[in-house]
């Protein structure tokens, strides 16, 4: 639909609540309808740190944003948070008709699984738009021009800061991207670099924008022992066959050793 017949640009289900599928949803918005003023939140973890402060953080003198406040910041989009429910009352009014009169159509239109409600989800939004819709005292919408894939790829990722290893290697989350020899530099040695991990859980590591030659290697394995010994009586040290040391062994002239044999061997 038009953006100006479509007052809630996008909506899907999925699983669980978190910081990919609020990009995703995005995603979608800045292709078709455009990028957004501001948007408009809770204090959610997902778009505000919530955590305690680090020591880079108090030594900047800044909290770091989350992985989703960092892509808005990078495409001029406006987080407010809100801090209470009240504070965003037409929202909280929507998600309380949602979950009750959208549940109700599901039920009756005996859909069970998350990809039969997405497919019923955008006739739905249809119907309930041209219901309920009220137009706006000032027309014209507050978004920017649409995005192009790539640009909207090359912000709404995750981005992790990493510094290469003397092996040109980066590490993120048990993956081993080894860095290959480029027409600008040859190895990267303790430099820092970005790994972006896309929605698509694809991944690339970049120097300052720049895309690097990498390729994903196996995880070494650790040097372990092919089999360990479950804890049980101790292994003697001298085979129960092999004959006992001669008396002019040098074993004979250490009594607690000689002690300890017979002992392994009664």
């Amino acid at each position: 639909m038009p953006p100006e017949k479509n007052p809630y640009p996008t909506a899907f289900f999925q699983p669980t609540e978190d910081a990919r599928g609020y990009m995703t949803l995005l995603r979608q918005v800045v292709l078709k309808t455009g990028v957004p003023a501001a948007i408009y939140s809770d204090r959610h973890s997902i778009f505000w740190p919530t955590n305690g402060e680090s020591l880079k953080e108090q030594l900047a003198g800044r909290r770091s944003p989350t992985q989703f406040g960092r892509a808005m910041a990078n495409l001029g989009v406006q987080l407010i948070a809100a801090h209470s429910p009240q504070a965003k009352g037409r929202v909280e009014r929507l998600w309380g008709t949602l979950q009750d009169r959208l549940v109700s159509e599901l039920r009756l239109a005996g859909i069970t699984t998350i990809e039969q409600a997405n497919a019923f989800l955008p006739a739905f939004l249809a119907r309930f738009n041209r219901r309920f819709t009220v137009a706006a005292e000032t027309p014209g919408l507050a978004y920017r021009p649409p995005l192009t894939a790539s640009q909207a790829d090359a912000e709404l990722c995750f981005k992790h800061e990493r510094v290469v290893a003397k092996d040109n290697v980066v590490r993120l989350d048990g993956m081993l991207f080894q860095i290959l020899p480029g027409p600008n530099r040859l190895g990267y040695a303790k430099a820092t670099v970005t790994v972006r991990e896309s929605l698509a859980a694809r991944y690339g590591v970049y120097d300052n924008g720049r895309h690097l030659p990498a390729k994903l290697i196996p995880a070494r394995k650790l040097l372990v022992p092919k089999a360990i010994r479950p804890l049980g009586p101790l292994t003697p040290l001298v085979p129960p066959s092999a004959a006992p040391p001669a008396p002019d062994h040098p074993w004979r002239r250490y009594p607690s050793v000689t002690k300890s044999l017979n002992t392994y061997r009664t």
